[in-house]
């Protein structure tokens, strides 16, 4: 007799990522960056605690009862080289919550300027997979 007990594989709730969001200060779509981390379904989001985008993934990440995490960049005392230094930490201590919690690591990548290619470029150095949103996304088509 065939058992029908299969593994089919991980289910959604087992592969929800750990996730690292960058993008502009004058990103302003709410829906968009609402939709994309609902369709994600992330277990942390990681934000670099400007205004903008990342302003808008920590209201979306606390309302969805996601853990936030906010690293802001210390602009007195590294300078210009503060949001480079936020991005390489971001990426670092996400990286390490997901090794923890043995989930994908992800960066979501939104329309930004020379602040959201450093971290862009960061992640890929890291070998973390990138998601780039270019447009709104439109949830009828998920």
């Amino acid at each position: 007799m065939r058992d029908d007990k299969r593994d089919n594989g991980p289910t959604r709730k087992q592969i929800r990522p750990v996730m690292v969001v960058t993008g502009g200060r004058n990103y302003a779509d709410n829906a968009t960056i609402f939709n994309v981390i609902r369709w994600l379904d992330p277990t942390d989001i990681f934000e670099g605690g400007a205004s903008g985008l990342d302003a808008l993934a920590r209201i979306a990440g606390k309302a969805l009862g996601i853990r936030v995490h906010t690293d802001p960049a210390d602009w007195a005392r590294f300078g210009a080289a503060a949001g480079r230094k936020r991005n390489q930490e971001m990426l670092e201590e996400a990286y390490e919550c997901a090794e923890a919690s043995e989930k994908p690591l992800l960066l979501v990548s939104f329309p930004g300027g020379a602040g959201t290619r450093d971290c862009t470029d960061r992640a890929k150095a890291m070998s973390i997979p990138v998601l780039i949103v270019s447009s709104t996304i439109n949830p009828y088509y998920w």
